[in-house]
């Protein structure tokens, strides 16, 4: 079989079989990650394995499944998976937002602001997201459907630490010791893509998962940089979810003002069926498992200002961070007793990879 798999691949570059008609540049699912069609020839990985005469029945099964079809000009599509990672994804060092702690300058560089007009012409920023390529800002849905009257959001910034400083710098221990970064970078929404499930009117808040294109490519620095996402070998699963999480932003603190600085407060993941039954028996709320719990003890946890914005891991094997969760939503008291609700990243991760190929394709 496997070398009547290489004749059959002959055969299908010269035309011999018929194949379905099949589009460059399409998504497709390849396995359990979401893939683009692509020419074998772009493919070097797939034809490397499509020689290997010792390769094991799932390699087999794997060739024979990740055919896309055949473009009207006769090119053999295969179904290549995508992966949106930068090289330098979640690097970000930290050795130096209720029960929050100021965050150093260069802290959680992939952190977005999200700034909205609001009826009487006035503007501010209401919800949060993550930079996760220069073009792409993951956020959650209900910061972009079913908005108050006259709410629209009109600007995306990065780089922002303080709020109330034109250039945000840092004292070290001597009077020389000046730290500053560069100024912000701000950028209008191009596209925002909502995902399709999510629904305002939905008070489980399933689906809340959103994407934010850029006008502009956003310019890597140590201030301004992308999280990774949690894909397929990138991280063990169960990696994402243990130990201590980190969450950040700007938003409501004890007092319910929004702070000056970006802050940062770290969280456990709760045990999710007693979360569910927490819900169900205090809010009636059914939770899903495009969604999981942290926090709730001790008034640590995020509150509305945070909306939109990520639940983090790091993995200090890899000097990495993580995007594990969405900010989505909470109890009515923020930070006593019942945990914060988050959008569980890794459940929408095909969603996420989809809609950046489509819409980078419409470019």
């Amino acid at each position: 079989p496997k070398v009547g798999l290489a004749l059959l691949l002959i055969a299908l570059t010269e035309g011999q079989v018929v194949l379905p008609p099949a589009v460059e540049g399409s998504t497709c699912q390849t396995g359990s990650e979401q893939g683009q069609c692509v020419p074998l020839r772009e493919y070097p990985s797939y034809i490397q394995l499509l020689r290997n005469v010792q390769r094991s029945e799932q390699e087999t099964n794997f060739l024979r499944s990740s055919i896309c079809g055949r473009t009207t000009g006769g090119s053999v599509l295969v179904c290549r998976p995508v992966r949106l990672n930068d090289p330098a994804c979640g690097q970000g060092i930290r050795d130096r937002i209720v029960k929050g702690k100021v965050a150093a300058l260069d802290d959680y560089p992939w952190m977005a602001l999200i700034q909205y007009r609001k009826p009487r012409g006035d503007t501010g920023f209401h919800c949060g997201g993550v930079l996760i390529t220069r073009r792409y800002v993951l956020s959650a849905a209900h910061c972009f459907v079913g908005l108050r009257t006259g709410w629209e959001p009109i600007m995306v910034r990065l780089g922002e630490w303080d709020f109330e400083s034109e250039m945000d710098c840092t004292q070290g221990d001597a009077e020389e010791d000046l730290h500053c970064a560069p100024p912000v970078q701000e950028f209008f929404l191009e596209r925002i893509i909502a995902h399709e499930g999510f629904s305002i009117k939905d008070a489980n808040r399933a689906n809340d998962v959103a994407l934010v294109r850029l006008s502009g490519d956003a310019v890597y620095s140590n201030y301004v940089k992308p999280i990774c996402l949690p894909e397929v070998g990138a991280v063990e699963s169960d990696r994402l979810y243990d130990g201590v999480l980190v969450a950040s932003g700007w938003g409501k603190t004890e007092n319910a003002s929004a702070s000056r600085y970006k802050l940062y407060t770290e969280l456990a993941v709760s045990d999710f069926e007693t979360c569910q039954v927490d819900y169900t028996r205090n809010l009636k709320i059914q939770l899903g498992s495009g969604q999981l719990c942290a926090g709730g003890e001790d008034g640590r946890d995020t509150c509305n200002g945070d909306s939109g914005g990520p639940l983090m891991k790091e993995v200090a094997e890899q000097g990495r961070f993580y995007v594990t969760g969405l900010v989505s939503f909470g109890p009515n008291r923020c930070g006593e007793q019942l945990p914060g609700v988050y959008t569980r990243v890794e459940h929408y991760l095909p969603w996420i990879v989809a809609k950046v190929v489509e819409s980078s394709a419409v470019e």
